[in-house]
Parts: C-alpha cells; sequence; structure tokens
C-alpha cells in the first residue's frame, strides 16, 4: 500500500527530475556557514568561555593538531581546549581576543599548518598580532609559541622552514617561550610515519612525543 501511495505522491509533484530540482533549490539543501564544524565550534567555544568557572586556566591555542589533543583529560579541569578545524593564523588572530577573556595563566600557541602557500610575511604578521594581543590585554599569561611540525611531503618543506625562522625570531624578539617541536618530529627531511596518522595528524605517540616536550610547563598529568 505504502509504495503505490509514495509513487502517487511523486506523481502529483511532477515526477523524480521535478522533486529533486526542488530539493536542489531548497534553503534546507544548501550549505550555509553555521553548518560549517569550524564555525559550530566557534560558537560553541564563545558559550563555554562566558560560563568557565577555572580561574587562570592554561589554554590549548591552535587548529585540528590541538583540537584532537585530550588536553583537559591528560591534565585536569585547569587545562582547557581551544583548537578549530582548519584554522589558519588569520582565522585564530579573530578570535584572540575571547582567549583574553580568559585571561589564561599560560598559552601554547600551534598554528600555521594551514596557512601552507600564504607568504610569510603575511603569516608573521598574523602571529605577531595574536602574541601583542595577548601580551597587551592579557599581560600576566605566559605565552607558548611551538613550531610548525615537519611535513609529509618535500616540497612543503622549504616553507614551513622558513616560517618557524620568523616564529622563533618573533618569540626572541618578544621574550616568550619558544618550543621546537620540529626537530623531535622529523625523521631524514619529514615527518617520522610513526607519529602521523595521514602526514599531518598526530597518532596517540605523535602525541606523547609532544606532552614530553611541555610536559614541565603543564599542570601534574591525570592521564598517562
Amino acid at each position: 500500500f505504502m509504495v503505490p501511495l509514495a509513487a502517487f505522491w511523486i506523481h502529483r509533484r511532477g515526477g523524480i527530475r521535478e522533486l529533486s530540482l526542488r530539493l536542489i533549490k531548497s534553503p534546507l539543501s544548501k550549505k550555509t556557514p553555521t553548518q560549517t564544524p569550524a564555525v559550530a565550534r566557534r560558537v560553541f567555544f564563545r558559550g563555554s568561555d562566558h560560563a568557565c568557572h577555572v580561574v587562570r586556566p592554561v589554554v590549548m591555542f591552535g587548529d585540528s593538531l590541538t583540537g584532537a589533543g585530550l588536553w583537559p583529560e591528560w591534565y585536569g579541569p585547569p587545562v582547557i581546549n581551544r583548537g578549530i578545524g582548519g584554522e589558519t593564523t588569520a582565522d585564530a588572530l579573530n578570535r584572540v581576543q575571547e582567549i583574553v577573556a580568559l585571561q589564561p595563566s599560560k598559552v601554547f600557541i600551534l598554528l600555521g599548518v594551514n596557512d601552507y602557500g600564504l607568504a610569510i610575511q603575511a603569516v608573521e604578521s598574523n602571529m605577531r598580532k595574536i602574541v601583542t594581543s595577548l601580551q597587551e590585554g592579557s599581560s600576566g599569561t605566559n605565552i607558548y609559541l611551538q613550531s610548525i611540525l615537519p611535513p609529509a611531503t618535500v616540497n612543503r618543506r622549504p616553507w614551513i622552514l622558513r616560517v618557524n625562522e620568523a616564529f622563533k625570531r618573533l618569540a626572541e624578539e618578544q621574550h616568550i617561550q619558544w618550543v621546537d617541536l620540529y626537530e623531535l618530529f622529523i625523521e631524514g627531511e619529514l615527518i617520522n610515519d610513526k607519529l602521523t596518522l595521514d602526514g599531518v595528524h598526530l597518532t596517540f605517540e605523535g602525541y606523547s612525543v609532544w606532552r614530553k616536550a611541555i610536559e614541565q610547563n603543564l599542570p601534574a598529568p591525570t592521564f598517562p
């Protein structure tokens, strides 16, 4: 009974082709910015930050590498995760005031891999603005600027090395902590295969290497 009824309903509406066109043109079928995971996560973070009861938290600030880390599980409530997949330095600059509002005790920044191909000066300028915004808006915050990790392909290596050099100079000029993750993850000229899932994102072993590099500046781990 249901099959003939469905066929009749489709026929009354002009057939399969017409119905498909209506669905394509429907507002529900259009992808809006609010449907993207990154935008949804930004909105979620804004709401969470207003309700954040952690006094002077440690903030992990970055893209999907940071976002995929289980930072609060590893180190407890003082550490909060503010990583968003796909973010560039420009994206992070747009939300740095939300980090400032938390008045964190420490901020660990890992950004840049999604800027690949942009002018080095533009990436460095965005990072400089992020750092100075934190310094001016939250003067008691210790800032840890971390290097971009090694690439999985040789052609990306020169660009990443140049960005890391610019970031390191920035850290020295601004008297903030520089964390060289690049050397910890490299094997030959590329990222160690055992530490990455796909050439960018990290395995559990990869996160263990990262954690070991910064652990002395984090609360005592609650999870191995």
